[in-house]
Parts: C-alpha cells; sequence; structure tokens
C-alpha cells in the first residue's frame, strides 16, 4: 500500500515536470494550494480570464501525453 502512495507522488511529479514553468505553477496553485483563479491572476499580474485559459492549456497537455495520464487513471 505505501508503495502505491509513493509511486503515486512520482506519477504526479513526473505530470508536473512534464509542464512549462508557467503552466506548471498554475496547476500548483489552483490544485494542490486550492486557490482560486483571481487569486492566481492577481499574483501573476494576468487577467482571471488568462488564467483559465492557461489552466485549461496545462490540462490539455497533461491529457494528450497517454503515457502519464494512463499511469494516473490508475489511481482514480
Amino acid at each position: 500500500m505505501e508503495w502505491e502512495k509513493v509511486e503515486l507522488e512520482l506519477d504526479v511529479k513526473d505530470m508536473l515536470n512534464s509542464l512549462p514553468e508557467r503552466l506548471r505553477q498554475i496547476v500548483i496553485k489552483r490544485f494542490f494550494e486550492f486557490k482560486v483563479r483571481r487569486v492566481i491572476a492577481s499574483e501573476m499580474g494576468v487577467s482571471i480570464e488568462r488564467i483559465r485559459q492557461l489552466e485549461s492549456k496545462a490540462l490539455w497537455k497533461i491529457r494528450r501525453n497517454r503515457e502519464l495520464s494512463k499511469s494516473l487513471i490508475e489511481y482514480i
């Protein structure tokens, strides 16, 4: 059971590392720090709409990477 947790953490790190820095930061802030788009936009100096667009792009890139997506789906 413990090894599954370690494996999941490694898969998540691989997924995050596959993203460009800016997209990685948005994903971390949204889904790991649980910040709303308004707060992220303020911190990054862009509009809320731009954060929505970049978040969408990051999630698309994650889904597009079939190898990473398959390994993460195992945990859902």
